[in-house]
């Protein structure tokens, strides 16, 4: 899946493969009003980019962002990193 669909990743003089994903989200709801904003994820292969911790900066796409967080996905077998845009 990262081999046909992946963007590359670069971090610490790794690069891999990985798949970036924004969308628009609901971030605060309270009585009568909402804040929305933009999340930007990078899903990469647990281990591809090793000791990866937030905060950091990866390239994607010859783009940098600011890791936020870092969380490993299901049975742990991939990591989603939640990105901000530098």
């Amino acid at each position: 899946m990262l081999a046909e669909f992946g963007v590359p990743v670069e971090w610490d003089g790794h690069e891999v493969k990985g798949i970036r994903d924004e969308v628009d989200v609901e971030l605060l709801s309270g009585e009568g009003a909402s804040f929305a904003g933009h999340q930007t994820s990078v899903l990469v292969k647990t281990g591809a980019l090793p000791n990866i911790a937030a905060p950091t900066t990866i390239l994607v796409e010859s783009r940098l962002y600011r890791v936020a967080r870092v969380e490993q996905v299901d049975d742990g077998a991939l990591t989603r990193l939640m990105c901000a845009a530098e």
